[in-house]
Parts: structure tokens; C-alpha cells; sequence
């Protein structure tokens, strides 16, 4: 949540120097423009990072209900992961 948290307040001041800036001046639009492209390749990453966790983490849990059938846990760890912020965030708003 650190990162995205730092991810938003990024996007907030390219936000606002894109408000402040001049058009006009090629220089300063192709930094912006790069800069807005380094932003999203961060969050893009960290996306793949959250969803690679989270499908290991589930493949373990199967694996574990697969060869310990007497002991499923599959489920309530699932349950509980769907509850953490870092699996059900919405992130419309950086998008």
C-alpha cells in the first residue's frame, strides 16, 4: 500500500505540473510525457508483482489441499486473502 500511496501522490504532481505547464515548449511536454510513462510502468510492475503473489500463494494452497485432503485450508486462506487491501484494491484512479 507504500507503493501505490507514493504512486498516487506522483501522478498528483505530474497532474499538476501537466495543469502548469506550457504546450509550447517541446522540451518540457517530452519530459512530462516521460515522465507519465515512467509512472505507469511502475504501476504496471507493481500490478504484475501483486498478481504473481497472489496467484503462488493460491497455487500453494491447492497443492497443499491436494496432498493433505484431511487438512483443506485452501479456502479460509483464500477468503482471507481476498480481504487484505493489497488483493482487492481498486485502482481506477491511477489508471
Amino acid at each position: 500500500l507504500r507503493q501505490v500511496t507514493e504512486l498516487r501522490s506522483s501522478l498528483d504532481e505530474l497532474e499538476k505540473q501537466l495543469n502548469d505547464a506550457n504546450i509550447e515548449d517541446e522540451l518540457e511536454t517530452e519530459s512530462l510525457s516521460n515522465r507519465s510513462d515512467e509512472l505507469a510502468e511502475s504501476f504496471l510492475r507493481l500490478e504484475k508483482y501483486v498478481n504473481i503473489n497472489f496467484m503462488g500463494f493460491h497455487k500453494i494452497l491447492k497443492k497443499h489441499d491436494k496432498y493433505c485432503p484431511a487438512n483443506p485450508c485452501k479456502s479460509f486462506y483464500v477468503t482471507r486473502m481476498h480481504g487484505q487491501a493489497w488483493v482487492r484494491g481498486d485502482y481506477s484512479d491511477v489508471v
